[in-house]
């Protein structure tokens, strides 16, 4: 009994116990923030434009408002090469063949906000990627698991990549038409999606829970060939015909491998942790890198390869 009157002294002193402190944060003053990537595959250059938040807006937390009416700039070296033209709320565009090994920096300016700029290089070669072998086990579903060897030949220096993987899907819908003898074609399409595989053996990539693409830097290899193993399931090409499905004997697929510049590989990296550590009262903030002068987001580059290849009667055709 006078255990539990002592504990109940100390819980009403406890709970009695209330520091109240006053914190002065400073006015809230927005900058803009960039979004773009400049790749040697692509001819059109797009930047997005918005604003960052308050620390105290609880607004959607993935929403940010659109920057319209900037005056957007684009150039090379030192050398002014275009106007960015707006296409739509927050969206700048502008045609340009981007070259390897080239620096390019883009500006931005808007009544209200502090004008912001980036840049960034675009990586010189592409990678060098070699697919050596295939082999094909059936699944418990019925279907079939491919696995998939390649290497890439990487030169001294620091390299960074991404690796995606891409299916050809393909969707037909005939009907037999009895006055014509012939079966009559509703709807036929084909598209590239992205494709779902996993990594085999020892794993360096960044994000380990992430089996879209794959993100690593040249460190435990630099300057040598490094085999890569991935796995993944053979997609299935629709026909329908009176109710029956027909599954295509030939896969088409490219591997398309990225070689990243810094600021880009850091950008993917810092942005996946904070993903990762959002929501958790246990983990440190973490602060996702930036390459924008007087503004926050990224510019960045790529330089990529395709490799495509098909599957055909349980063969791989390169």
């Amino acid at each position: 009994m006078k255990n539990i009157i002592y504990l109940s002294i100390i819980l009403t002193l406890i709970s009695g116990c209330e520091l109240v402190v006053d914190v002065d944060l400073p006015e809230f003053k927005p900058s803009l923030v960039m979004n773009g990537t400049i790749s040697t595959d692509d001819t059109i250059i797009t930047v997005y434009l918005s604003q960052d938040k308050d620390i105290l807006d609880n607004s959607n937390y993935y929403e940010f408002k659109a920057i319209t009416g900037a005056d957007v700039k684009l150039f090379e070296g030192e050398s002014l090469i275009q106007q960015l033209v707006e296409s739509e709320s927050g969206t700048y565009k502008s045609a340009l063949y981007p070259e390897p090994g080239k620096t390019y920096s883009i500006s931005a300016g808007k009544n209200g906000f502090e004008s912001i700029v980036a840049q960034t290089t675009i990586p010189v070669d592409a990678p060098i990627v070699v697919i050596n072998s295939m082999s094909i086990r059936p699944t418990e579903y019925g279907g079939e698991n491919i696995r998939l060897s390649y290497s890439i030949n990487d030169k001294p220096g620091k390299d960074y990549y991404e690796i995606k993987l891409y299916a050809l899907y393909r969707y037909e819908e005939t009907y037999y038409d009895e006055d014509l003898d012939s079966i009559i074609v509703i709807e036929s399409n084909a598209n590239w999606e992205e494709w779902w595989y996993t990594k085999v053996g020892a794993d360096l990539d960044e994000f380990e829970e992430n089996s879209e693409d794959y993100t690593l830097s040249d460190e435990l290899f630099n300057g040598r060939p490094k085999e890569f193993l991935i796995e993944f399931d053979k997609p299935y090409s629709y026909s329908y015909y009176e109710g029956m499905e027909n599954h295509s004997d030939t896969s088409q697929f490219k591997l398309v491998v990225k070689k990243l510049n810094e600021e880009y590989y850091q950008y993917l990296v810092s942005s996946q942790l904070q993903y990762d550590v959002d929501g958790s009262p246990f983990s440190e903030p973490v602060q996702v890198y930036s390459n924008v002068q007087n503004g926050y987001g990224i510019l960045s580059s790529y330089h990529p390869v395709e490799m495509p290849f098909a599957i055909y009667d349980d063969k791989l055709l390169k």
